[in-house]
């Protein structure tokens, strides 16, 4: 397990992400701890696995542009161009946004939405408790949270307070 969670980790999770944040899985971490190394996967690293952020505004392949409209379920696209060409495409086009806010598509935001209700129904901690959790620093504004003040004003205005904001 341990060399599995170090590969998805450092290699997997960074690559995918299109950033250098330079994981490491650190063995130790959990030690001294009441845990249980199983084969399977928390509730809360499945809700945060969601990709939907790094999906791009819209897809091109070749030299064309398609809407999710024009993308999704119409299989054309592959007989018009080929799979090699839709390969090469997305290996070619550049991910989605990370992180950051304002970064999920307008077409798959239900997704997201959905994502918020379902962790409500489950009952998950706040964003800070998890980060206490784990030793992080607990965020102590929005604006420590965003890193700007416009992002930050809206999540106050939903919120009220940086403890409330949620994990996904």
């Amino acid at each position: 397990i341990g060399e599995t969670i170090k590969i998805v980790i450092e290699d997997y999770v960074q690559h995918l992400s299109g950033y250098h944040f330079k994981l490491k899985f650190d063995p130790e971490l959990l030690f001294n701890q009441r845990f249980q190394y199983q084969n399977r996967i928390a509730s809360e690293f499945n809700m945060l696995y969601h990709w939907h952020p790094l999906m791009p505004d819209s897809f091109q392949v070749e030299k064309r542009d398609y809407s999710y409209k024009e993308f999704i379920f119409n299989t054309s696209v592959m007989t018009e161009h080929g799979i090699s060409s839709l390969v090469e495409s997305f290996t070619n086009q550049i991910a989605g946004r990370v992180a950051g806010g304002r970064n999920v598509p307008g077409p798959i935001l239900y997704v997201a939405m959905k994502s918020i209700e379902q962790s409500r129904q489950m009952r998950y901690q706040s964003l800070n408790a998890y980060r206490k959790r784990f030793s992080m620093k607990p965020y102590s504004s929005f604006e420590d949270l965003t890193g700007e003040k416009e992002m930050a004003a809206l999540l106050e205005e939903m919120y009220g307070d940086v403890d409330a904001v949620e994990l996904y």
